[in-house]
């Protein structure tokens, strides 16, 4: 006796969010999707993979594992929490951001690419993204830019039984010039669940800003509509 496979594929083309967000509309490009995913009883472990593309051009692929025992579904426990842990991973391949109605609108133009991951989800949660903006475009201004960063796993022995960790980001900017911008960050967070992360509200932050002959210009898409 075979123990039976589950098995989900769906596709989509041209998602938009519907009318009622009609704000969030500036913020996605129309989007074509093939997701598919499938669970394994006899591991226990679940994979799915959502691929996205813009006018035929792959632009990401989002990819995740679930392991969860399929006793757990079969034979579930009264006030025992599903003993679940899953991984997911975000790769951008040269997403265009002129494809994003608001970006587009205030003249930003590049390409981004990278990796943002979440491990460890429902056991020891971690994250971390690093991106490449490259061929930057804000009005006539063109810029290289790095995103770095990660949540560690939560500190063991917390006195409050909160999962408490730190955050770090670093965002950078270089003008073809030798201009450069360069903003760099940590924070405490509370992993959620041990699901999300949010930020702690009793914990310090640091923020530090460095910048050599950066023109003011790239500026102007976080003031649109307020300054000229």
């Amino acid at each position: 006796f075979n123990a039976p496979t589950a098995f989900v594929g769906v596709q989509a083309v041209g998602v938009l969010p519907s009318e009622i967000g009609r704000q969030r509309d500036q913020w996605m490009p129309a989007l074509n999707m093939d997701f598919t995913a499938n669970y394994e009883p006899s591991t226990g472990r679940s994979l799915g993979g959502l691929s996205l593309s813009l006018d035929r051009a792959p632009v990401a692929i989002i990819s995740g594992s679930v392991d969860l025992p399929v006793e757990a579904i079969t034979d579930p426990k009264p006030d025992v929490p599903l003993p679940w842990k899953a991984d997911l991973n975000a790769e951008l391949y040269e997403l265009p951001l002129h494809a994003v109605p608001a970006l587009s609108d205030r003249e930003v133009s590049g390409l981004l690419s990278g990796v943002i991951a979440l491990k460890g989800l429902n056991d020891k949660p971690s994250a971390s993204i690093d991106l490449v903006l490259s061929t930057l475009r804000i009005h006539d201004v063109f810029l290289q830019g790095l995103i770095k960063g990660q949540i560690e796993p939560p500190k063991a022995g917390s006195e409050d039984g909160r999962q408490h960790a730190l955050g770090n980001v670093s965002v950078a900017f270089k003008e073809p010039d030798g201009g450069s911008l360069k903003v760099v960050g940590n924070l405490g967070v509370l992993w959620k669940n041990l699901t999300y992360p949010a930020p702690d509200p009793g914990s310090e932050g640091e923020l530090v800003i460095e910048a050599k002959r950066f023109g003011i210009a790239p500026a102007f898409p976080l003031v649109a509509g307020v300054l000229t």
